[in-house]
């Protein structure tokens, strides 16, 4: 059996009115995920909790889960008050916080008066001081955006040198940035052979920068139905219900743990051949139905995943 794969779950966003997320929390964790997640709703227009306070709660709600944003939109949060989130996380969780980042859509950029334009440049230069700030030694920095002289900020995170950086996205630019920065990058809706061309060049510019190969990790949208198009058709609805646009995702090119048990293991073996060993799933329906998919993979799919 394999037992570096590792499998987390999402809170369903925008459904805190349908899913108690104390029990939910602690639902998952007795199931047997590896990982509980939150995206940022920051921009989007969604009514989902912020990101970094749902995660504290579910700190005092767990006692194993790792927890982590996929993704956070860094360039749209000051860093320094971010960076004493994250510390507070790991300090309330033990040492079990993951700290995700990405750099959002334009459309949040602009719908909160932000330069989209920069939002790349301002998520490296963020990461760079957030990394100063875990160095255990009073940080002098000067960015294009902050700059902070002989600052120590305490108290710092359990986990040493500091909490995982995971990096999401699919440009190239955002693989540079991982490979510079990060810990390991998470690709979202990249079919196999595509996302194992980006792990490659992660992993190219990582070595070069004197760096190990990154954790490989992708987020997928999770849902069961009698075949791949039904549960893509449900995925769809559910998730233009959260983001109030349309939405079109699924099937062959673009696939994610959709239909049967099956269909679902199937995807999952095509990952596991290009290395991946950090499966987010991303649950979707309204609280209960996003609930009982996230039980049904585990008691269904997870063993036979991992003995493949």
């Amino acid at each position: 059996m394999r037992e570096d794969i590792k499998f987390g779950i999402t809170y369903p966003a925008g459904q805190q009115k349908h899913c108690d997320l104390g029990k939910y929390v602690e639902t998952v964790e007795r199931a047997g995920f590896d990982s509980f997640w939150v995206i940022d709703n920051l921009g989007s227009g969604s009514p989902g909790l912020e990101c970094l306070t749902v995660l504290a709660y579910a700190a005092a709600r767990s006692t194993a889960l790792q927890l982590g944003t996929s993704v956070m939109l860094l360039p749209l949060r000051s860093p320094i008050i971010t960076t004493q989130a994250c510390n507070t996380i790991d300090v309330l969780s033990n040492g079990r916080f993951i700290l995700g980042v990405g750099v959002g859509d334009s459309g949040s950029h602009e719908g909160l008066g932000a330069n989209p334009k920069m939002r790349g440049k301002k998520t490296s230069e963020y990461l760079e001081l957030i990394q100063s700030l875990w160095e255990r030694e009073p940080t002098q920095f000067s960015g294009p955006s902050v700059k902070i002289n002989n600052y120590q900020l305490t108290p710092y995170p359990i986990q040493t040198p500091h909490p995982p950086i995971w990096v999401g996205g699919h440009s190239s630019q955002a693989i540079t940035r991982a490979a510079h920065y990060a810990d390991g990058f998470i690709t979202v809706g990249a079919p196999p052979e595509h996302a194992l061309r980006m792990f490659e060049d992660l992993d190219r510019q990582a070595v070069a920068l004197g760096r190990g190969p990154l954790a490989r990790v992708v987020h997928l949208y999770l849902g069961f139905a009698e075949n791949t198009q039904a549960a893509a058709k449900n995925v769809n609805k559910a998730l233009t219900d959260r983001y109030q646009r349309s939405m079109d995702i699924g099937g062959k090119v673009e696939p994610h743990f959709l239909g049967t048990e099956d269909d679902i293991v199937e995807v999952a073996r095509q990952f596991l051949n290009i290395g991946v060993t950090h499966f987010i799933l991303d649950p979707t329906g309204d609280g209960p139905s996003a609930l009982n998919h996230a039980k049904r993979f585990i008691t269904n799919c997870r063993e036979t995943i991992l003995t493949s």
